[in-house]
C-alpha cells in the first residue's frame, strides 16, 4: 500500500510555553522583527548591445526601463526598500560595471529623483547603453560597492553617481548597520568572454575560488564566467564593513532572465546553456530566477521579489516559521503543513490552516525542493518561509478578503495563498460551505461525547450542539450565550468579522492554529486519502486529502468534553496566554486484514485506530476507531484522573504502536508525560509524568508501567519499580524490532534529567520485562526528543549507536547550559538482557568537540574507538538541539536553535534566533558535507544555517519516485537535504529494525 509524505509547518512562539517570568520573551519572539529595517536593492542591468534585441517588436531596453520607472515611482514602495542602480561601465579598459545611481532611500522624494535617472521628461530612456557585457566583473564592482573598497572600473567612464563615492576615493557602503543586501541581475545570458581571466584573478584575491571551480554547468558554454561564484561568495561572506556590528552581512541575489523563448535561436545547446547559467547564478547566490518576456514580466518579477524581502522585515506574526515535521512514507507525492500565526497581543485565538505542497527537481542542479501546486520552489532561500508568490494545492481565487486585503503585496484573493495563514488551504475549503441564506452552522459536521464518553459509541450519536453542550458543560452564563458560543464554535461569523452585516455566515478565522499537532495521512486505497489533525481550537479533524481541487474538505471534527469550559476563552479572546487543546501528537494503528493493498473493508476486519495526545491541552488521551472514515466510533479514552492513570502528566509522548509476544493484540508505548514543574529550568525533578507506560491499544487497558514508587497504582497493570525514575519522561520513545521476526524487543527514551532509559520487552512475561539505566549525563540536561538508533560495527565489535542531543526548548532564551549531542555505543546487541548494566556518563564519552578526527588524528581516533560513544558540545551561547535525529547513508540530521542576542549586543542578528541543520558521520561526528563554501571539511561543515531562524522541524527521511527517478531525502520543515555520497539501489543495511505505528 502506498503511503505519503506529510508534514506539520509550525512557528517556533508555538512552543514558548513559559511561566510568567519569562512573558517578556515570549513578546520579543511574537513581535520580534528582523534587525536592519529596510533592505538595500542594488538593481544590476545588462545594458550592453544586447538591450536593442527586441521581443515582440519591443526592445529589451525599453522593457527594463518601464519596468523599473513602473516599481520605483509606485507610490505603494514608499519607504519599502531601499534602491539603487548598477550598469556596465562604458570603456573597454578596464571592464566592469559602475554605479549608475547610489542605493538611497525610496522616500517620495527620492522616488521621483531615481525615476528620473531612468527616463527623462518626454520618456527618454537614460540608463546608458554598453559596449560590452562583463557580468562577473560587475559582480566584483558589486563587491566592492557594498563592501567600501576601491572602485576597479566604477569612475572609469563618467556618468557614475558622485553619491556613491566618498571623499577618500572608495565607495561608501550602503550596507549600514546590520541591513540586508540584494543584487536583482537583469540580463539576458550572454556574458563576455573576454573577461574570465580577469574576473577569475580577482575572486582568488578576495579567497573566493574553490576546489572543483567554476561550478559545473551543462551545458557547459558558460561554465568559464565567473559570475555564478561570485554570486555564492557574496551570499557566504561578510560583505558589508562594520566597526560597531558583527554578523554575516552578506549579499543575496536574485536573476531576473530577459529572453525571447519563441527566437531562432531557442531551442539551440547556446540558448539552454545561457538559461543554465543565469539559474546558476540565483541558485548560488541564495535568491530567485524569474524568466521575463515583456515590461509586464519584468514588473511582477520586481514585485515579488521586493514583497518576499518585505516579507523579511514584517512583524514576526505575519509568516509562519517551520518547526515540526513527520513524514510516515513515500510514493504519493504529497507534503502536508499544519500552519498557525501567533496573535501580537498574545491573546488566547490564533488562525491556523492545514495546506498541501509537493517535492520537485530543480533541472539544473538535479535537487529535491519543495514546490507549491505549479512545481514553483515554494520556500524561500532568503527568508527561509514560504514564498509570498506560492500557491498551495486546494487554494482556489476569491475576493473573500475585500474586507481585510493581506499579503505581500495585499489582495483580497485567497490566490497566491503565499504566506498568509488564513489564505487557501484546508481554511478556504471550510468557508466554501457557505451557501446563501444557510447559517454555517447548519453545515459542518462537529461531534463531542457527554459523560465519560462510552466506548464503542459511534461520535455523530452526539453531535455538537445546544442540546448536547449545555451552559452547564462550557460554563456559560444563559442559554442565549451557551448557543451563542456553539454557533461560534460550528463556524459562525457571530462578531461580523468579515464586516458584511451577517452574523450567521462563516467567521474568516473558522480554523484554529495547528501548532504541535503532526498530521497522521492515512492510505485507505490510492484513491481515498484522508488526514486526522488536532488544533487548538478544540477540535480533532479528519480531512479528504489528495491534490484535487475538491479534495482538503473537512469530513467531520471531534471535540473531547474536557475542553468544553475553555472554548469561551478562545470565543472571547481576552486577556493573555495561549490556550491549548488538541495540541499533541497522533499514533496511529493500520491494519489490513485481507491483506488487499487498502483499508477500506472495515467490515471485514480492516482497522484504522487514532491515538490523540493533547500536550498542553491536558493530561488526556483518546483513542478514535478510524476504520470506516467517515463514521469514527470513540474506542476509549483516559486521563490522569482515572485508576492506574495517576502518573500521566501532559500527554506529551506520541503512542508507538508496537508487537510483542506477550499479546496478540497491538499495544502502544509511551512516556508518561510532562510536568509543568520543567517550565521552572534545569534540574527540576517531577511528581508526575515519571515513566513509560504500556497499555492495550484496543481495550485502553495497561499492561505495564514502569516508574519510581515502590508499588504501583491500582489497575495499574504490572508495576516495574525503578527508584532513579524522578525525572518527566515527555518524549516519544524509539521502538526496536531488533531480530526481524515482527515483535519489538527494545525501547530508548529520555527523560527531563538527563538520563536516558533501555527497556527490554521481548520476552513472554511482562513480569519478565527489565528497565536499564543506560546512560547518565546530569540533571541539567533535558532530552526532549527519542534517540535515534542505528547498527554499527568498529574494531571492538558490533554496537548499536543511540543518537540523542539535550535542549529545553521550552526555555528558548535561556543560555545557563552548555548544550550536547551525543552517541552512546550500546554493546549489548543481543536479545539476552545485559546484566550489572551501569549508566553511561560524560567522562567515558571520546570528546569530538574540536573534531580532530577530521583532521586525521590517529590518536583521537583510537581514542574513539576505546570509548562508549562521543559527544559534541554547542558552545554557541543557548544553542540547544530542538528536534529529534535521523541518520541516512551513514550521516546523522539534527536540528538546532541559538537564540538572539540580548537586547543592545553589538551582534547582527535575526530576532528569532539561528537554526542549524547538523549533519555529521555516525560513526565520528565528522562533517560530511560542505556547508560552509570553504575548501577542506572542518567543523563548520556540520551544520548549514537555516534563513529565518526560529525552531527548525525534526528531520524525516522520505523517498519519492519523480520523473522515473527515485530521491532519498531527508526533509525538515520546507527544507530539504539530501544525504551525501547516497547511491540508491546499493545494497547496504541502511533501516536494519521494524518502526511499526
Amino acid at each position: 500500500m502506498k503511503s505519503l509524505i506529510h508534514t506539520s509547518l509550525i512557528a517556533c512562539a508555538a512552543l514558548m510555553h513559559l511561566p510568567a517570568a519569562q512573558a517578556a520573551d515570549i513578546d520579543l519572539f511574537q513581535a520580534g522583527t528582523v534587525a536592519g529595517g529596510v533592505p538595500n536593492v542594488l538593481f544590476t542591468i545588462d545594458n550592453s548591445a544586447n538591450w536593442q534585441a527586441t521581443i515582440g517588436g519591443v526592445t529589451k531596453q525599453k522593457m527594463v526601463h518601464d519596468a523599473l520607472h513602473t516599481v520605483v515611482t509606485n507610490p505603494s514602495h514608499t519607504d519599502r526598500f531601499r534602491a539603487g542602480i548598477q550598469v556596465f561601465s562604458h570603456g573597454n579598459s578596464p571592464k566592469g560595471g559602475k554605479v549608475y545611481s547610489a542605493i538611497q532611500d525610496m522616500s517620495a522624494a527620492n522616488q521621483v529623483v531615481l525615476g528620473a535617472r531612468i527616463k527623462g521628461p518626454l520618456g527618454e530612456m537614460l540608463i546608458p547603453k554598453a559596449n560590452n557585457a562583463p557580468y562577473a566583473l560587475m559582480m566584483r564592482e558589486a563587491y566592492a560597492y557594498f563592501a567600501g573598497q576601491t572602485p576597479l572600473a566604477g569612475v572609469q567612464d563618467g556618468n557614475h553617481d558622485p553619491a556613491a563615492i566618498g571623499l577618500n576615493g572608495k565607495y561608501l557602503s550602503p550596507g549600514g548597520s546590520c541591513r540586508r543586501n540584494y543584487i536583482v541581475l537583469i540580463g539576458n545570458g550572454s556574458p563576455d568572454s573576454g573577461e574570465n581571466n580577469a574576473a577569475e584573478a580577482e575572486l582568488s584575491a578576495l579567497g573566493g575560488l574553490l576546489p572543483g571551480d567554476p561550478i559545473n554547468l551543462n551545458p557547459k558554454n558558460f561554465e568559464s564566467n565567473w559570475s555564478d561564484e561570485f554570486a555564492r561568495y557574496m551570499s557566504d561572506t561578510e560583505v558589508v564593513p562594520s566597526t560597531v556590528q558583527t554578523g554575516n552581512q552578506n549579499v543575496t541575489t536574485y536573476v531576473i532572465d530577459v529572453y525571447d523563448p519563441n527566437s531562432a535561436q531557442a531551442g539551440s545547446k547556446k540558448f539552454e546553456a545561457a538559461r543554465t547559467w543565469m539559474k546558476s547564478i540565483a541558485r548560488n547566490g541564495e535568491g530567485r530566477y524569474f524568466a521575463a518576456q515583456s515590461a509586464l514580466d519584468i514588473t511582477m518579477a520586481i514585485e515579488q521579489i521586493i514583497s518576499e524581502l518585505s516579507a523579511v522585515s514584517s512583524v514576526f506574526a505575519a509568516t509562519a516559521l517551520p518547526v515540526s515535521v513527520n513524514v510516515r512514507g513515500t510514493n504519493l507525492n504529497q507534503v502536508y503543513m499544519g500552519v498557525f500565526r501567533p496573535d501580537k497581543h498574545d491573546r488566547p485565538r490564533w488562525p491556523g490552516n492545514l495546506k498541501l505542497y509537493q517535492l520537485a527537481v530543480d533541472t539544473s542542479s538535479g535537487n529535491l525542493y519543495l514546490a507549491d501546486a505549479r512545481g514553483n520552489p515554494a520556500q524561500s532561500a532568503v527568508t527561509g518561509f514560504i514564498v509570498p508568490d506560492a500557491e498551495s494545492y486546494w487554494t482556489q481565487a476569491s475576493s473573500y478578503w475585500s474586507f481585510d486585503p493581506s499579503g505581500t503585496p495585499p489582495s483580497v484573493s485567497d490566490l497566491p495563498d503565499g504566506e498568509v495563514i488564513e489564505k487557501g488551504g484546508a481554511a478556504q475549503q471550510l468557508r466554501e460551505l457557505e451557501q446563501p441564506l444557510v447559517p454555517f452552522a447548519s453545515l459542518r459536521k462537529l461531534y463531542t461525547c457527554s459523560g465519560s464518553c462510552t466506548a464503542g459509541a459511534a461520535l455523530k450519536g452526539t453531535p455538537f450542539d445546544a442540546i448536547n453542550v449545555t451552559s452547564l458543560l462550557t460554563g456559560t452564563l444563559s442559554a442565549l450565550d451557551n448557543l451563542s458560543l456553539v454557533n461560534w464554535m460550528l463556524g459562525n461569523d457571530i462578531f461580523d468579522a468579515d464586516a458584511d452585516g451577517s452574523v450567521t455566515d462563516v467567521r474568516p478565522d473558522v480554523h484554529g492554529d495547528v501548532l504541535h499537532s503532526d498530521p497522521v495521512i492515512v492510505n485507505y486505497s490510492d484513491s481515498n486519502v484522508i488526514g486526522f489533525y488536532g488544533a487548538n481550537d478544540g477540535t480533532i479533524r479528519a480531512l479528504q486529502g489528495g491534490k484535487a481541487a475538491t479534495d482538503g474538505v473537512e469530513l467531520w471534527g471531534f471535540v473531547p468534553p474536557e475542553f468544553l469550559p475553555r472554548l469561551k476563552d478562545i470565543r472571547d479572546n481576552v486577556g493573555t496566554g495561549k490556550s491549548y487543546f488538541a495540541d499533541g501528537g497522533i499514533g496511529v494503528y493500520k491494519l489490513d486484514a485481507n491483506n488487499d493493498g487498502d483499508l477500506l473493508d472495515h467490515a471485514s476486519g480492516d482497522r484504522v485506530w487514532l491515538f490523540v495526545t493533547m500536550r498542553r491541552g491536558g493530561d488526556m488521551i483518546y483513542a478514535l476507531d478510524v476504520s470506516d472514515p467517515l463514521n469514527p466510533v470513540h474506542l476509549w479514552s483516559h486521563r490522569g484522573t482515572d485508576p492506574g492513570w495517576q502518573e500521566l502528566g501532559q500527554s506529551w509522548s506520541k503512542p508507538k504502536v508496537v508487537s510483542i509476544r506477550a499479546s496478540a493484540d497491538p499495544h502502544l508505548v509511551f512516556g508518561a508525560g510532562y510536568d509543568t514543574v520543567n517550565d521552572l529550568g534545569s534540574g527540576a525533578g517531577a511528581v508526575r509524568g515519571r515513566g513509560v507506560m504500556v497499555v492495550n491499544a484496543r481495550t485502553g487497558g495497561i499492561l505495564w508501567q514502569a516508574g519510581p514508587k515502590l508499588s504501583g497504582p491500582a489497575s495499574g497493570g504490572i508495576y516495574h519499580t525503578r527508584s532513579e525514575m524522578t525525572f518527566a519522561i515527555p518524549s516519544d520513545v524509539s521502538v526496536l524490532d531488533r531480530n526481524g521476526d515482527g515483535h519489538h524487543d527494545r525501547v530508548y527514551v529520555g527523560d527531563t534529567g538527563g538520563n536516558l532509559w533501555r527497556l527490554d520487552i521481548h520476552d513472554l512475561d511482562p513480569n519478565n520485562w527489565q528497565v536499564h539505566w543506560f546512560a547518565s549525563v546530569g540533571s541539567s540536561y533535558k532530552f526532549l526528543y527519542p534517540p535515534d538508533v542505528v547498527y554499527r560495527e568498529d574494531a571492538n565489535g558490533p554496537y548499536d549507536a543511540v543518537l540523542i542531543g539535550t535542549g529545553n526548548r521550552e526555555r528558548p532564551l535561556d543560555t545557563s547550559v552548555i548544550n550536547r549531542y551525543y552517541m552512546f555505543k550500546d554493546r549489548h546487541v543481543s536479545l539476552t538482557a545485559p546484566v550489572g548494566m551501569l549508566p553511561i556518563n560524560e567522562g567515558m564519552l571520546f570528546d569530538a568537540t574540536s573534531n580532530s578526527i577530521q583532521n586525521g588524528d590517529i590518536v583521537a581516533a583510537a581514542s574513539l574507538t576505546a570509548a562508549s560513544g562521543w559527544f559534541i558540545r554547542l558552545e554557541n551561547a543557548g544553542e540547544k538541539v530542538v528536534s529529534a535525529s535521523v541518520t541516512l547513508n551513514g550521516t546523522t540530521f539534527f536540528n538546532t536553535m541559538q537564540p538572539p542576542p540580548p537586547s543592545g549586543s553589538t551582534v547582527c542578528a535575526n530576532a528569532l534566533g539561528i537554526a542549524r541543520n547538523y549533519m555529521v558521520q555516525v560513526d565520528n561526528a565528522t562533517a560530511t558535507a560542505d556547508n560552509d563554501g570553504i575548501a577542506g571539511l572542518t567543523s563548520s561543515d556540520r551544520f548549514g544555517i537555516t534563513p529565518g531562524g526560529g525552531f527548525p522541524p525534526s528531520p524525516v527521511p522520505v523517498i519519492v519516485e519523480l520523473g522515473g527517478r527515485t530521491y532519498q531525502a531527508v526533509i525538515s520543515g520546507a527544507t530539504v537535504h539530501e544525504p551525501p555520497g547516497l547511491q540508491l539501489g546499493a545494497r547496504r543495511r541502511t533501516f536494519w529494525f521494524r518502526n511499526l505505528d
